[in-house]
């Protein structure tokens, strides 16, 4: 299993309901597994309302698991929470960088 498989499987693991679950972690790496797919993480909810989410083609919020999520821990904290994942992923980004992809090199 890779870096960016663990970090699905990380997600998956605190959103699955019994004594592990923990949606705030479960959002944090929903969004670094995100971003290291490419897939867009930046905040951008086109809905009228705060809720439900819907963001762009291509967000990964729009996906059913981490639209729950968003729709849990409610905008506010979802925010807070891809600050820290932008975070983890800045400080990390050896994890995530390709070495045979010449833009790594750059």
């Amino acid at each position: 299993m890779g870096c960016v498989e663990a970090v699905r499987a990380l997600a998956e693991y605190y959103n699955t309901p019994g004594v592990t679950r923990a949606p705030e972690k479960a959002y944090k790496w929903y969004y670094i597994n995100a971003s290291a797919n490419g897939q867009l993480t930046e905040y951008q909810n086109l809905h009228q309302a705060p809720l439900p989410y819907l963001g762009p083609v291509g967000d990964f919020r729009n996906e059913c698991l981490a639209n729950a999520l968003v729709s849990e821990l409610g905008e506010q904290r979802v925010r807070e929470l891809d600050v820290e994942a932008t975070r983890w992923i800045s400080e990390h980004a050896l994890f995530f960088t390709d070495p045979s992809d010449d833009r790594s090199r750059r």
